[in-house]
């Protein structure tokens, strides 16, 4: 079953802070959605806004300054057969939305528009006017069943913000004969 927990404290605590996770299980892997808040002064938003969508190797956060680093960004997958499982990846989101209490959702389809699992869906709520959020999402096992242009899709209280294509492809190497 999929776990919330929030963290205690308030936001004048410390400029960043980790506010939500929810676990989720991709394959035979879990998965957490990851929220770190950062309180943003004098910003008023009327409409959710995505400052980056990403796709990637790593995502690390550095302890001390809490900054990100982004590591490996990519939009290809490419396998030996199909079907194929992926080495484990990321989605790294960052993105500024109004205050009060609000619904994440990130899909990932195949060319189809099949999603290859349920949805990641958590409820978070944004203190004050307006407030920065990073998302991070690991992905581990994720299965493509065929070639062809997937997507990951990432809405925000039903709104869908951003989409980004995932090609995945055949290696072309031949195989040598075992004649």
């Amino acid at each position: 079953m999929p776990e919330i927990s929030d963290s205690s404290g308030s936001a004048t605590d410390a400029p960043t802070r980790f506010r939500t996770t929810r676990h989720f299980f991709i394959g035979a892997h879990a998965t957490a959605l990851c929220f770190w808040q950062k309180k943003d002064y004098n910003l008023t938003v009327d409409k959710p806004i995505v400052y980056a969508f990403l796709t990637a190797d790593r995502v690390l956060r550095e302890e001390g300054s809490h900054k990100f680093s982004v590591i490996g960004i990519f939009s290809n997958f490419i396998l030996d057969e199909f079907p194929g499982i992926v080495a484990p990846w990321y989605i790294f989101i960052s993105m500024v939305a109004a205050g009060g209490d609000h619904i994440a959702e990130i899909r990932i389809s195949d060319s189809d528009g099949v999603d290859l699992f349920p949805p990641l869906v958590t409820k978070t709520t944004v203190d004050g006017e307006a407030s920065t959020y990073d998302i991070v999402v690991p992905v581990n096992n994720l299965e493509f069943k065929h070639e062809g242009i997937h997507g990951v899709r990432f809405a925000f209280d039903g709104e869908e913000l951003i989409r980004r294509a995932i090609n995945v492809s055949k290696n072309p190497k031949e195989v040598p004969n075992a004649d």
